[in-house]
C-alpha cells in the first residue's frame, strides 16, 4: 500500500436463501391489515355523523312542529291562522309586543340548506321537510307525532306538520319527543 496502490473495500456478501422478499411480504400485509381496519373506522364513523344528523333533523323538526301549532293556537279570536314565512315564528307580527315562538330559524341539519315549507290552501305555512334525498336510517319507533315518518324511503317523506293540542290549547309540554326510542 505505497505509491497509489488503492484496495478496494471488501463486502461480505451471504446468501439468504428462501428468506429473500419475506419482510417485504410482511409490511405489505400490514398495509393491507391497517387499510382494512381504517376502511371500516370510516364506515362507522359515517355511519355515526348520518345518524348524529338525523337525530339533529329530528329534534329541529319536531321545534317547527311546535312553534307552528303554537303560531296558530296563539291568532287572536276564532279565526286560527298559520304564519306566511318562517321568519314569523321569530316575532309574532300579529301582536303588539314580541312574541317568539322560536328562538332561530334553524337549518335542515342534512342538506345545511334552509328547511322546505308546506303551505294550506291559504299559501300559509303548516309544515317543514328537508330536500334531502338520502334514505333515512331509522325505520321505525317514532313519537306518536311521527308515525308517518316509518318506512319512509327519504328524509324529504318527513314531514313535520304543525303540532296542535286541542286538550291543552297553548301548552306543549304534553306532546311527546320525536326522540322517542
Amino acid at each position: 500500500m505505497h505509491n497509489g496502490d488503492f484496495k478496494r473495500p471488501q463486502f461480505v456478501v451471504t446468501k439468504l436463501g428462501k428468506q429473500q422478499g419475506f419482510a417485504y411480504i410482511w409490511l405489505l400485509l400490514a398495509i393491507t391489515l391497517l387499510a382494512l381496519g381504517l376502511g371500516r373506522w370510516a364506515e362507522d364513523y359515517a355511519m355515526v355523523a348520518k345518524r348524529t344528523k338525523e337525530a339533529e333533523l329530528l329534534r329541529i323538526g319536531h321545534t317547527y312542529q311546535i312553534a307552528l301549532g303554537q303560531y296558530y293556537q296563539n291568532s287572536q279570536g276564532n279565526l286560527k291562522i298559520y304564519p306566511n314565512e318562517l321568519k314569523d315564528l321569530l316575532n309574532d307580527p300579529r301582536s303588539l309586543r314580541f312574541h317568539r315562538y322560536i328562538r332561530k330559524l334553524d337549518l335542515d341539519p342534512v342538506t345545511g340548506e334552509p328547511f322546505q315549507v308546506l303551505r294550506d290552501a291559504d299559501g300559509r305555512i303548516v309544515g317543514v321537510f328537508s330536500a334531502s334525498n338520502q334514505k333515512p336510517v331509522k325505520q321505525k319507533h317514532f313519537a306518536a307525532e311521527m308515525k308517518d315518518f316509518e318506512q319512509a324511503a327519504h328524509y324529504s317523506d318527513w314531514k313535520f306538520m304543525a303540532l296542535i293540542d286541542t286538550q291543552n290549547p297553548l301548552q306543549t309540554d304534553t306532546l311527546s319527543s320525536p326522540l322517542k326510542q
